[in-house]
């Protein structure tokens, strides 16, 4: 008999028999059958009776068998066409409910579908002998009419938040049907009236609860006035409460039991025990670039941007490499634990040909490149890669065994601007759920304000994605780098005309002396180097010297013969360097090199002193000291702070902290330095008020060039998503 055959078979033998109470462990009937389902891998497993009324008692919905009387009705979804069997439907009225029904379906690996409305044409939101969560029960919508926001559960139906929204004026991109469910819908992308306006649904989305792989937590982020401090919300209370010791996290990631949670941060690889509190740290991570925490204790990370991956016990030790870098790669990083505890993925930042998705094993460092991709991905089980593309997001199957990818590659979502050498924008659950985060076109005003923050003069159309500028010594161009899908692009902005040109592919942007020339980042070899390129005329950009270590640019000297720029070595953090490029001799020296971070930085205009970046007192902080030889170093920041710059007579710096732009006066002597008090100027980011990023430029203190958000509802800069990988 078919495996179909057989589950309609079994499931339609069942008496009719309500399920909750205690009518079913009391019955006075013969025994009823254990039922069968489908697993993820095709097999065909028996729930047994004892083991269904365990997730009953769980549950504060209801749980549907084929037995129930309301089987038939919760089955059907709006395809009339879609005619499917589920095992079982957990009917959710709360998020503990939903982890209680993904923990159910973890345990026993079953084949798993989401209902919202049950509007998916081709049926996604209902599975043939698996089990289905039934959102129904959730269909609460709150409306904050200050903030212009709506907090809606999955459950709930366009019809839901249309009659929440519209009396208050309020109205966002939903279906055109009103019975449409919202989740569904939106993870679909979701097109509707006002999306022309607005964009898709999955565009307006500013956050998304996650849980712990058991299911009974969320792990998330939020700002405590003008810190970034990370929080664990319990599902069973609801109540939130601060993990101690998570600042300046780059990455974070579970335990598998869910009981601790290993994070990078502060140039460390660190574990924090959810319940006490309690942070060990483990190893050196001067640059990291990801982590895995593996079934049997062992935790995979990359501690620096141009190195190997590493494996290391979760309660510590000495980490040990498990890959090797081949020629031409330029790194291994954001490591992935399979299933088996023995494989992992691993993304590879190279040229074209070396880059993308490696699969290996632990005891074995050769390696297999499955995907070329455009950034790190994401792992689902059984077999699903998720990997990035051109902007989208696909799925393709892996066949483990023989190490290669099955079947064809399946776009989940698309949108995305992916930057190789930042974290993943998509992770998964084993049970096929799974989160990524699509950065929305983000509108600005490039703009002069003045020392209070007050707008001036405009110039130009708003631009989209900026997240850098520079203008040019002689005030004619603005250099925008811009983030393009998979690529930052530089653009040159005309000042007196507002016309935009698009120059190269790079990033951070450095006018030469002479304004003739642009020095930038690029990877376009694949490995992160510094070039210089001639503006206004037919040329190749230039590469300043070949480095097996990844390098920044940071400025250029006054007399326009040597770069500054920041470079990061397989073992070590980032220090400053400076290099000649007038000549044939082109070999760089250490400016500031400590064992400490050091990054960014400017040169003062008169060309004698250089204001940095530097974490050697915890975290970055700006220094100054004499340009470019100066052994002293001169704290300017009395707390955080990044990016630092000039007034045009070198007698004011200027840096960001705790979102302010803060000027401290600065007297010099001979070698000797002499600093103001912080002064707050003005705020990069206040409520009522549109972000705004500052460009460089030399200003005379009194006016400031700065790229200012257009939309009068700023969208959030991440996007959290759930979606069910499981009919895909």
């Amino acid at each position: 008999m078919k495996r179909r055959a057989f589950i309609n078979a079994t499931l339609a033998s069942g008496a009719t028999l309500s399920l909750p109470g205690a009518a079913l462990g009391a019955s006075k009937r013969k025994p009823l059958p254990a039922i069968p389902a489908i697993r993820l891998s095709g097999e065909v497993t028996a729930l047994e009776r004892s083991v269904l009324r365990q997730l009953d008692g769980r549950l504060l919905g209801t749980l549907i068998l084929p037995e129930h009387a309301d089987y038939e009705t919760a089955r059907r979804v709006w395809n009339p066409m879609i005619d499917r069997r589920p095992a079982l439907i957990a009917r959710c009225i709360n998020a503990k409910d939903v982890t209680t029904a993904i923990t159910f379906a973890r345990q026993f690996e079953l084949l798993l579908a989401v209902r919202s409305g049950g509007h998916s044409f081709p049926g996604h939101s209902m599975c043939e002998g698996g089990m289905v969560i039934d959102l129904s029960g959730m269909r609460a919508v709150r409306v904050d009419a200050a903030r212009q926001t709506a907090t809606v559960q999955p459950g709930a139906w366009v019809s839901d938040v249309d009659s929440k929204t519209l009396p208050l004026g309020l109205a966002t991109t939903m279906g055109q049907i009103s019975d449409t469910g919202i989740a569904g819908l939106t993870l679909g992308g979701g097109f509707g009236w006002l999306s022309r306006k607005l964009g898709l649904a999955c565009d307006n989305v500013i956050w998304a609860d996650v849980v712990s792989p058991d299911g009974t937590a969320i792990l998330y982020p939020a700002r405590t006035g003008n810190t970034e401090s990370w929080f664990i919300r319990t599902l069973a209370s609801g109540a939130s409460r601060p993990l101690p010791g998570m600042h300046a996290v780059y990455n974070a990631f579970w335990s598998p039991d869910g009981r601790a949670i290993a994070f990078l941060a502060e140039q460390k690889l660190k574990r924090i025990e959810v319940a006490a509190g309690t942070v060990q740290t483990l190893a050196d991570a001067p640059t990291p670039r990801g982590g895995s925490w593996g079934p049997d204790g062992t935790i995979l990370f990359s501690p620096g941007g141009n190195g190997p991956i590493y494996r290391i016990s979760a309660t510590g030790g000495i980490p040990e490499p498990v890959t090797e870098l081949s020629q031409p790669q330029a790194s291994h990083r954001h490591p992935i634990w399979l299933p088996d505890g023995r494989h992992f993925l691993f993304y590879v930042l190279g040229p074209a040909g070396a880059r993308g998705q490696y699969l290996a094993s632990l005891g074995d460092k050769r390696t297999t490149r499955l995907l070329d991709t455009d950034g790190p991905g994401a792992f689902a089980d059984p077999d699903r890669v998720l990997f990035f593309r051109e902007g989208v997001l696909y799925v393709q199957r892996l066949d483990l065994a023989n190490a290669r990818m099955i079947a064809d590659a399946v776009p989940v979502a698309s949108g995305f601007q992916i930057n190789e050498t930042a974290g993943p924008r998509v992770s998964a659950s084993r049970t096929g759920v799974i989160t990524f985060m699509i950065d929305p076109d983000v509108p600005v005003q490039i703009q002069w304000i003045d020392r209070t923050g007050k707008p001036l003069q405009k110039i130009g159309e708003p631009v989209t994605n900026v997240i850098d500028g520079a203008l040019s010594p002689d005030g004619r161009t603005i250099a925008l780098a811009r983030l393009e899908k998979s690529d930052t692009l530089l653009w040159l902005m005309d000042v007196s005309r507002g016309t935009l040109s698009r120059f190269t592919n790079g990033n951070r942007p450095v006018w030469s002396p002479d304004s003739t020339r642009i020095g930038f980042n690029s990877g376009r070899d694949g490995f992160g180097r510094i070039y210089w390129q001639r503006v206004g005329v037919s040329a190749p950009a230039e590469l300043v010297f070949k480095s097996s270590e990844a390098q920044n640019m940071v400025d250029w000297s006054h007399e326009g013969d040597r770069l500054v720029f920041s470079s990061q070595s397989a073992d070590n953090a980032r220090d400053l360097w400076i290099v000649p490029i007038a000549g044939a001799d082109r070999t760089p020296t250490p400016i500031v090199q400590t064992k400490a971070e050091e990054r960014g930085g400017s040169i003062s205009p008169d060309g004698k002193w250089f204001a940095y970046e530097s974490d050697e007192t915890g975290p970055m902080a700006i220094f100054v000291r004499r340009f470019p030889n100066g052994e002293r170093a001169w704290r300017v920041s009395t707390g955080d702070g990044t990016a630092p710059s000039w007034r045009a007579d070198s007698h004011e710096l200027y840096y960001r902290t705790e979102g302010r732009l803060m000027a401290v006066r600065f007297d010099s002597t001979g070698d000797s330095a002499s600093l103001g008090a912080p002064v707050a100027l003005f705020p990069l980011q206040s409520a009522g008020a549109p972000p705004l990023l500052p460009l460089r430029s030399i200003t005379d203190g009194m006016r400031f060039l700065a790229a200012i958000v257009t939309a009068k509802v700023v969208p959030s800069p991440r996007m959290t998503v759930i979606v069910n990988l499981a009919g895909t």
